[in-house]
């Protein structure tokens, strides 16, 4: 007979359930480990590769690789979903680092951070990398809509100066790894991979990561580290966070609005009744590049 045993730090805190894999990861990769920073960075390494693996119902069976939006439709913000369909957003990745270190009785306050655009209700980001046509149309050769022309000039003005018309469905199956378009000015590539997923989903309203304080091995003091474990990268490893995420971010996008579109300017039946007319297209605007002062970081409990 067979029995898996495991160590941790201290009783585990704050769990609801104690998931097999959740312990593996902190106990295996924080073996030795005899304080809590010790066990944080120890637990960190099993992220940084970024293969994670699900374990269960013994060590001695194959394991379950985990993926951050291998499709793109997955809902699944939780440990148990990620666990189970072994693909989550990043409220699932962030939720089972943190599970992972209250399974070893870690549980720090604030350690939730949230990364939105200034204008969260309209206005998300294009994580890297995206390519950007070098001489794309003007929008307003493109779009001939009176009703919204005073919001689009504002927005022409801020620097959303690249155009983008959803198809649907917008993640086309079986796959629902890739986005679709009618016709755009901006194409996603192969950028910032993430947990076992070398192209993961990129457009996002928000991102969600872990805040904690700790004390590298050679320092004397403790610094505030905010761990992604969907891309299994850090930032603020030298005290500027913000800056550090945007370094990541390739344009911001304003999310989509109805807009009337002259298919003639680019020679697109859109609305494939065989005529060059006008179209009324569920549209994005684009804006390249992002600067840390375009970013609202909140910070709450897991």
């Amino acid at each position: 007979t067979y029995n898996d045993v495991y160590l941790t730090l201290k009783d585990p805190a704050n769990l609801n359930t104690l998931y097999w894999t959740v312990v593996h990861v902190g106990s295996h990769n924080a073996e030795g480990a005899t304080n809590e920073d010790g066990v944080i960075l120890g637990s960190w390494d099993e992220f940084k590769d970024r293969v994670v693996k699900a374990i269960g119902p013994s060590t001695q069976l194959p394991q379950r690789t985990l993926t951050y939006y291998d499709k793109y439709i997955t809902e699944n913000v939780t440990t148990e979903s990620l666990l189970r369909d072994q693909d989550g957003q990043c409220t699932a990745w962030a939720r089972f680092f943190v599970d992972v270190l209250r399974a070893q009785g870690i549980d720090r306050p604030n350690d939730r951070v949230t990364i939105t655009t200034r204008e969260t209700n309209s206005v998300g980001f294009l994580v890297k990398n995206w390519g950007f046509d070098k001489t794309p149309l003007a929008l307003d050769a493109i779009v001939i809509d009176t009703k919204n022309i005073f919001r689009l000039l504002q927005w022409f003005q801020q620097g959303f100066t690249y155009l983008a018309l959803r198809n649907q469905p917008f993640y086309p199956p079986p796959n629902f790894n890739m986005y679709s378009w009618k016709y755009t000015q901006v194409q996603d590539l192969n950028g910032i991979p993430g947990q076992s997923e070398p192209n993961p989903a990129s457009m996002f309203r928000l991102h969600q990561f872990v805040s904690l304080d700790v004390t590298l091995p050679g320092d004397a003091l403790a610094k505030t580290i905010w761990f992604d474990p969907s891309y299994g990268t850090t930032y603020g490893m030298q005290g500027n966070h913000l800056a550090d995420v945007a370094s990541s971010i390739a344009g911001l996008v304003y999310y989509p609005i109805k807009l009337l579109i002259d298919e003639s300017a680019i020679n697109i039946d859109l609305n494939n009744n065989s005529t060059l007319d006008i179209a009324k297209e569920t549209t994005y605007l684009i804006k390249k590049g992002a600067t840390p002062n375009e970013l609202v970081p909140f910070i709450l409990n897991w």
